[in-house]
């Protein structure tokens, strides 16, 4: 009866241990995890580039050129990512995924033709907008900028009509020459349901909807042009850089 207590015991004692092991195991790996997302920075510096189309970004992660095959296909052109703009109204867009995706920077330029209707625009989504299309994921975070304007809008579900959270008006337009860049930085707190802002003019806006709590996995740049006036790039993109750091990393002006 002695040696089946204390055989007993010595079990406990070793489930105990295997236990502790475990969970040392199971927080040793969420923390390698979150360590690898953390890691995960996601960066282009477009004047580096030869022209022509990107199959991956200088930090080595595959790039979706959407739509592939087109005079809208994105590709660098004399350092800059910009696409050919001779039918109508177009939009081209340089995808990346960056799973739990949270910050982002860009450097981008308007050129003299973006007065007619050139956008920028910089999101994150929750799924791969080229394979969704034409329905468009959701989007906790779609800031569009133009010389004149900005608008921070959100995809409350997946194929919803884009809606503004907010807006405003740049007190003096964005110098749009092609040679003076731009920066915006954004930072998506989904536990929070928030948005950090930093604009051309180093205004940082602070705004909180609940559709900030949407966890993306995809990031991408586009530049837009919303009239059929034109038939010249109207927003280039020079360089920017994306990430899944939990701590605020967009960068302030």
């Amino acid at each position: 009866m002695q040696a089946l207590t204390a055989s007993f015991k010595i079990g406990r004692r070793a489930l105990v241990v295997i236990s502790a092991v475990s969970a040392l195991l199971l927080i040793g790996s969420i923390i390698v995890v979150q360590a690898a997302l953390r890691d995960t920075v996601v960066s282009d510096d477009f004047s580096n580039d030869a022209d022509g189309y990107k199959t991956e970004t200088d930090s080595g992660h595959p790039v979706v050129l959407f739509p592939s095959g087109s005079p809208r296909t994105p590709r660098v052109k004399d350092g800059w990512l910009a696409f050919d703009e001779r039918y109508g109204v177009l939009g081209s867009y340089y995808i990346v995924e960056v799973p739990k995706v949270r910050n982002a920077s860009v450097d981008f330029t308007f050129t003299p033709w973006s007065q007619g209707g050139g956008l920028f625009c910089l999101a994150f989504m929750e799924e791969d907008l080229s394979k969704t299309f034409p329905e468009v994921p959701r989007s906790p975070m779609h800031l569009t900028v133009s010389p004149t304007n900005w608008s921070l809008d959100v995809f409350d579900t997946k194929g919803d009509q884009l809606r503004t959270v907010a807006d405003g008006a740049f007190q003096t337009p964005l110098i749009a020459d092609g040679i003076i860049t731009h920066a915006v930085s954004v930072s998506l707190d989904p536990e929070n349901g928030a948005v950090k802002l930093t604009l051309p003019t180093g205004q940082v806006v602070e705004v909180s909807d609940p559709a900030f709590k949407v966890i993306p996995n995809f990031a991408y740049i586009e530049s837009w042009r919303t009239t059929a006036d034109t038939a010249e790039t109207l927003a280039k993109v020079r360089a920017w850089q994306a990430d899944a750091n939990p701590t605020f990393n967009a960068r302030d002006k």
